[in-house]
């Protein structure tokens, strides 16, 4: 399962559906510097800038939103990545005439993919305005079913799908989706966690209701399902407890499987990078308030370190990254996910081996 792979029937079709013919007229392209900040771009005022986004490798911003903490554009909607699609479309293992169940409908690009390969499709979008637009397009495909609705709480899509495919990143699997589902059908997500929202999942679904199955090892970015969109609360502003740090922070953001599995460990928690100048702090945050903040050029100090709340997460992060370079560094691939109606585990190499969680542990010592 990796990205921007094609072969067969699936090459043909990429070719006949154009992703140009399914973009809006208008779309964002973030503008460099600092904050965050998007130009408009018109397919008549700016054809050749317009044309050329389009024709990138990357997702295009097609809809913008605003975020609840800061108040600045996000986007809420977009053509996803050429690449990343074509991961998960041939991951879908699909045959002509299967049934596909298309959440997050965007401009209706992959579920035109879809039907031209031969599914019949039932694509289910949360925004009626994009719901809208997307059925104008793809009204010339046959077997296509545009529903505006939400692609995460709504159980009465029907049943008997035969495969999943989620245009949005989750922090976990929907129960819909296990209802919505035969056995043996495939889900393909892209999942995360709020320390490293880059995992793209295929889980086969079992007979008892369950479905499991791997991570692939290259990385994918998309935007939060947005009942999933985290909710930050105030940071804890108990006294801080000052210590050093057993290791440099440096190394628990140097590999992405590293981040990968520190993320899985640690779910709830996220980081601000650190600036190249200045206050050159890596800092922690929770869903539960708990803070941590590192000094990176001075973390053997014994004023290195200072947690703040319930948790103390900077222990919790070099537990995590201790267990990591225990398992041999093990990398995206060898990491799985089974859900079942009571919630989602996550596991290395076999579901017999899951990963651990810790916050119920205290910070261990590096393997030599």
């Amino acid at each position: 399962m990796e990205r921007g792979v094609l072969a067969g029937r699936w090459t043909a079709v990429f070719t006949a559906v154009d992703r140009a013919a399914f973009t809006p007229d208008t779309v964002y392209a973030e503008v460099p510097g600092p904050g965050r900040r998007y130009e408009e771009v018109t397919r008549d005022g700016q054809r050749a800038r317009w044309a050329e986004l389009v024709a990138s490798p990357g997702a295009v911003v097609t809809r913008l939103g605003r975020s609840p903490v800061d108040g600045l554009p996000v986007p809420s909607s977009s053509s996803s990545a050429p690449a990343a699609v074509a991961a998960m479309v041939t991951a879908l293992d699909l045959t002509p005439g299967d049934r596909v169940l298309d959440l997050g409908t965007g401009t209706g690009w992959v579920a035109a993919l879809l039907a031209a390969y031969g599914a019949r499709v039932t694509t289910v979008e949360a925004d009626a305005h994009v719901a809208a637009e997307a059925a104008v397009r793809l009204a010339g495909y046959e077997g296509v079913t545009t529903v505006h609705g939400d692609a995460v709480q709504d159980h009465d899509l029907g049943d008997g799908f035969d495969a999943v495919h989620a245009g949005f990143a989750v922090r976990r699997i929907p129960l819909a989706w296990l209802i919505h589902t035969e056995p043996g059908a495939r889900i393909v997500a892209p999942y995360g966690t709020l320390w490293s929202p880059t995992g793209l999942a295929r889980l086969v679904r079992d007979t008892d209701g369950s479905a499991t199955g791997h991570f692939s090892r290259t990385a994918v970015t998309f935007m939060w399902e947005h009942g999933q969109q985290p909710h930050w609360p105030e940071p804890d502003q108990d006294d801080a407890r000052m210590s050093a740090s057993p290791v440099d922070p440096r190394e628990l953001l140097r590999s992405p499987a590293g981040r990968w599995a520190t993320g899985l460990q640690l779910p709830d928690v996220t980081y601000d990078p650190v600036p190249a100048r200045g206050d050159r702090m890596l800092r922690l945050w929770s869903l539960d308030g708990s803070t941590a903040a590192v000094h990176v050029d001075h973390w053997a100090d014994p004023e290195g370190v200072a947690q703040t709340g319930r948790r103390s997460l900077w222990d919790e992060a070099v537990t995590a990254l201790n267990w990591w370079t225990g398992q041999a560094r093990p990398a995206r691939d060898r990491f799985g996910l089974t859900t079942t109606p009571g919630g989602d585990t996550l596991w290395l190499d076999h579901p017999g081996q899951p990963v651990p969680n810790p916050a119920t542990r205290a910070a261990e010592p590096a393997p030599t």
